[in-house]
């Protein structure tokens, strides 16, 4: 299985583990106790361009108040990014 975050921060933290005492240790072992379930995970740094779908949806993340949101279908706004991923299309920084 192959994972791609445009965090470097978290591929660090998933890759080479977090101190106790991290903010995000709690969640890093959650991730780690998922990637047990699989027989073999990479976790790859990527910039954020080469996922735009995951980048508009961070976006739309941090956008909202209150609790967490679950899609039960593919959201209209990623749809152009969801086009160009299919087409291998590239978007330029700061798109």
């Amino acid at each position: 299985m192959l994972l791609e975050s445009d965090s470097l921060l978290t591929v660090n933290a998933i890759n080479s583990g977090c101190l106790l005492t991290h903010v995000c240790h709690g969640l890093v072992r959650m991730v780690e106790d998922l990637m047990v379930n699989f027989n073999h995970v990479k976790i790859n740094h990527v910039l954020r361009e080469a996922n735009q779908v995951a980048d508009s949806l961070a976006k739309f993340g941090l956008s909202l108040e209150g609790p967490c949101r679950m899609f039960m279908s593919i959201p209209g706004f990623t749809s152009k990014f969801l086009l160009g991923d299919a087409h291998f299309v590239t978007f330029p920084r700061g798109f």
